[in-house]
């Protein structure tokens, strides 16, 4: 089978939608041949992608392009070069089309006027996504994006909703989310296909920066959803464990990209909380935890963080939101919504006998690549026997 695999985000083990365009790739490539259209990163970095062919997408737009395209409500740096690059692609080359998430409807509209079909991978529901991104309280290009073209962004994802011909979720919430929002009728071409990532746990012999033991918290701190979260548990749970003498010598660790100005005064006013602004590795932070929370109380996807701390062998208290996914993960998760449910359930955690091989051996048999890629060949098996 030939493969089109069309992405605005590159593979990185950074971030989130990069390991997941890590885990699309590396799964397809189990499939067949794979030609890769999107940004440009190093290919000897990720043994786990093996491509057939690449065309590299390159940010070379005017300022005067980039707004047009934001209007437009498509990828700001990579929309004109796309359009450069399929013209040097003939469509009978190929067998299907992927594209990783929903508000790139215009790559499924040249696929199918091609005779192409496609799968589409959705990584979050972007609507939601949008609408959590302009409540956050960091004014950066993603909420200016959300802003301009929120609506045209739910317009797209609607389209491509309706008319692709395999939809690939991450959860059966988002799957419940997508028939609510477009229609019923969608759930007949979906599946659920869980965040999986082959984590590259490293031994740590350098790191000793911080004082153990601590507990841990991760991801985008810019993102409403996130930076709520973590003020919460601040205001709410931490200060609450200040007094138990179970955590004398616990310091809580934030650890993320470009905090809002909120979180960075919500930490620096607070009692044994460290900020780790936009640190290079993010691995070191997870070897030397005891204990990881995700206080997330809205937003939509599955949260590849909490995958992470469970492949460091990390027990995880989170709320509903951030667990949703994982429930097979028990009992290496907890759920917590409020205060009190928080506090016991990192009591709990504390005093478990959980080792973090049983807890790596969970991940192993739920997570990783070998699931997905499986998955995804059952996925488009499939479509060409329907």
């Amino acid at each position: 089978m030939r493969i089109l695999a069309f992405t605005f985000e590159a593979p990185t083990r950074i971030y989130g939608g990069g390991i997941g365009i890590i885990q699309s790739l590396s799964s397809l490539s189990k499939c067949g041949e794979v030609h890769y259209v999107g940004p440009r990163f190093d290919p000897d970095k990720f043994e786990e992608i093996q491509l057939d062919k690449i065309s590299f997408l390159e940010d070379n737009n005017s300022f005067i392009k980039k707004f047009i395209n934001l209007l437009r409500g498509v990828s700001v740096k990579y929309y004109q070069e796309w359009k450069k690059v399929v013209k040097t692609i003939n469509p009978k080359d190929y067998d299907l089309v992927f594209i990783d998430f929903t508000y790139n409807d215009f790559i499924m509209k040249w696929a199918h006027e091609n005779g192409l079909k496609v799968i589409a991978r959705v990584h979050n529901i972007e609507r939601d996504m949008s609408i959590n991104t302009i409540k956050g309280s960091k004014h950066d290009k993603y909420w200016i994006k959300n802003i301009v073209n929120g609506r045209i962004i739910i317009r797209r994802e609607r389209q491509l909703m309706e008319r692709v011909e395999k939809l690939i979720f991450l959860t059966r919430e988002d799957l419940q989310r997508g028939c609510e929002l477009y229609g019923d009728s969608i759930r007949e071409k979906s599946y659920i296909v869980p965040v999986c990532m082959d984590s590259e746990v490293k031994e740590n012999t350098e790191f000793n920066s911080l004082k153990k033991p601590y507990i841990l918290a991760t991801g985008s701190l810019y993102y409403g959803p996130n930076a709520d979260g973590i003020k919460w548990f601040i205001n709410n749970v931490w200060e609450n464990l200040l007094h138990k003498e179970e955590f004398n010598e616990y310091s809580f660790v934030v650890a993320g990209r470009n905090p809002d100005e909120s979180l960075k005064r919500c930490i620096n006013n607070s009692n044994r909380v460290i900020l780790i602004d936009s640190p290079e590795d993010i691995y070191p932070y997870f070897i030397n935890a005891n204990i990881y929370v995700a206080p997330v109380f809205s937003g939509a996807g599955m949260k590849v963080k909490v995958a992470e701390a469970l492949s460091y062998g990390l027990c995880v208290v989170g709320s509903h939101h951030a667990l949703i996914g994982y429930e097979e993960a028990v009992p290496f998760v907890l759920e917590a919504s409020t205060t009190d449910e928080f506090v016991n359930a990192l009591l709990e955690m504390l005093k478990s006998t959980f080792n973090k091989e049983d807890c790596v051996e969970k991940y192993k048999s739920l997570y990783t690549l070998s699931r997905s890629q499986k998955d995804f060949q059952k996925i488009t098996n499939e479509l060409f026997n329907e």
